[in-house]
């Protein structure tokens, strides 16, 4: 899978390939939530099934590449959707922005999550169904974070 072990390095369990990369030299990322994590696996995972789903030498050589395209897009897509949030509540700054920064990234990649696993559950990656790690409290994060 995505997250490997190994006590020389530092990495530790959770970290995406980048941030075990980082570990061993510099300080990676900032945490990521489980949400964005679990949001960046499956698109990895839908990347590596519409590559053909490759094994071996082949599935190693796009696995950082996958994962960290996804991430990169997970990313644009949520700062996109908490951007329009903070739109539509005035624009807030100072401290009541920062907080309302925090929050709307949040939902936002709890949106993104049920999204992406909604549409994981209707195609052809029923597979992924095992993955829905958000129960539906999402429902409140539907509507206009406020």
């Amino acid at each position: 899978m995505w997250v490997k072990l190994s006590a020389q390095t530092g990495a530790h369990p959770g970290q995406t390939p980048a941030e075990q990369k980082a570990a061993g030299a510099e300080p990676g990322p900032a945490p990521r939530s489980p949400e964005f994590t679990q949001l960046t696996k499956l698109r990895a995972y839908r990347t590596w099934v519409e590559a053909g789903s490759p094994t071996g030498q082949a599935g190693e050589a796009v696995k950082e590449k996958n994962w960290l395209e996804a991430e990169k897009q997970v990313n644009a897509e949520v700062e996109t959707r908490a951007f329009q949030f903070w739109e539509q509540q005035g624009r807030p700054v100072g401290p009541e922005g920062e907080a309302a920064s925090k929050k709307n990234r949040h939902i936002a990649e709890i949106q993104l999550l049920q999204e992406t696993e909604d549409e994981f559950a209707a195609s052809r990656f029923t597979r992924l169904t095992q993955f829905r790690s958000v129960p539906r409290r999402v429902a409140a994060a539907r509507t206009f974070p406020g």
